[in-house]
């Protein structure tokens, strides 16, 4: 139930009863919130959802308050390393309050509900360019590197990705050079010279779509991808500059809209 404190919802988002419409509006009402599962209903849901909230991330241009709506991997909740890759369309389920089990399934394939007006995309993950078993990283528990990119409609490339994640729209092709607003990637080269290439589309078999933000029509300077690379590789991939193939059902790829 709400409980007001000077005029401030204090408890949004903390029960089914009492939910937020994202967020960045728990954030207005408690601006102390830490990350965590908070009940959210945004338009195009059908019900109120416990959705993973990342109350950390952003900048004075991005602003915070990011919900999660697509993951493969549960290593801020858990330090789980995915066990296996899920072959399917990676953006099939438009509605993330059908997920029967948010707080412990290690992957949800979801979509940007189908009513709301997104601004940034938030990606986080861990990949071939960070071994995150090694001893300098373990004080990084629950902080993934990430990156934000800005849903800018008048560039093409950022046009086309959202409407793949939100509507999904099949694309495959060329456009705008889309570059992160903000690098926390931990990889001194990333990002490369052009993300410009965007794929949602069975491309490289498999009998699904896969997708993938890349320099070119290829998957070596990944900006982030999930499902088929072109060597044969299934899994997801982040911040990744490889010869080769580089998607990996082990690795961990989360994405957030605000």
């Amino acid at each position: 139930m709400p409980f007001y404190v000077n005029g401030k919802n204090i408890n949004i988002g903390r029960t089914s009863d009492n939910f937020a419409t994202s967020a960045a509006a728990i954030l207005t009402e408690d601006p102390a919130r830490p990350t965590g599962w908070y009940y959210i209903k945004a338009s195009g849901m059908a019900n109120a959802q416990l959705l993973w909230c990342d109350m950390d991330c952003g900048n004075a241009t991005t602003g915070r308050g990011f919900m999660r709506f697509w993951w493969h991997g549960t290593f801020e909740q858990d330090g789980r390393q995915p066990p296996s890759w899920y072959a399917a369309d990676v953006f099939a389920n438009a509605d993330l309050s059908t997920d029967t089990a948010p707080t412990t399934n290690f992957r949800g394939y979801y979509r940007i509900p189908s009513g709301v007006t997104p601004s940034f995309l938030l990606v986080k993950g861990w990949s071939g360019h960070i071994n995150r078993n090694t001893p300098q990283y373990n004080g990084f528990y629950r902080k993934l590197p990430y990156c934000i990119w800005q849903f800018d409609d008048s560039n093409s490339t950022a046009l086309r990705v959202r409407q793949s994640m939100q509507s999904g729209t099949d694309h495959n092709s060329s456009g705008d050079n889309w570059q992160p607003i903000v690098n926390e990637s931990r990889n001194s080269s990333f990002p490369y010279a052009n993300n410009d290439y965007w794929y949602y589309h069975n491309k490289h078999g498999g009998g699904y779509r896969s997708m993938h933000l890349d320099d070119d029509s290829g998957w070596h300077n990944t900006a982030f991808g999930a499902g088929v690379d072109g060597s044969g590789g299934t899994g997801v991939d982040c911040f990744s500059g490889q010869s080769g193939s580089e998607q990996r059902a082990y690795y961990d790829l989360v994405l957030f809209w605000k």
